[in-house]
């Protein structure tokens, strides 16, 4: 049996609203359609190449997009749709996104410590055949 959603996603698009010459203007489509789900103790890993929109699926979740962004779908946590209010109370505790390049943000002793876990999970040899399979 399944654990409990905890984060829902349901048929998420993001576009850009973007200036081409002039004062025209056109939507720049990132993501389309997209539906993911996270369920109690699980953690979301998302991979895909540069530009593919990954950033963009946190940023939305995370609720910072810019403001010529166009979100459409249905984000929940917990079954709660995941509003502004809620985002204040989650972003940081129970929600956060860990940068490619994090180590660079901070001289904070948290990412300090989170780097060193990093290492110590890099030395573990369940963690090193995920990363042979993803490689192969």
């Amino acid at each position: 049996m399944r654990e409990k959603k905890i984060l829902e996603a349901e048929h998420i698009s993001v576009s850009f609203r973007m200036y081409d010459r002039g004062l025209s203007q056109y939507d720049l489509h990132i993501i389309s359609d997209l539906s993911v789900e996270v369920h109690e103790g699980e953690i979301m890993v998302i991979v895909g190449a540069s530009g593919s929109g990954k950033s963009v699926l946190a940023h939305a979740i995370l609720g910072i997009l810019p403001g010529n962004a166009i979100v459409g779908g249905t984000i929940r946590y917990d079954g709660a749709i995941l509003d502004n209010a809620l985002r204040k109370k989650l972003v940081g505790s129970e929600i956060i996104m860990i940068p490619q390049n994090y180590v660079e943000l901070s001289d904070d002793d948290d990412i300090k410590c989170l780097n060193r876990i990093l290492d110590l999970l890099d030395e573990d040899d369940d963690v090193q055949a995920v990363y042979h399979n993803w490689d192969e």
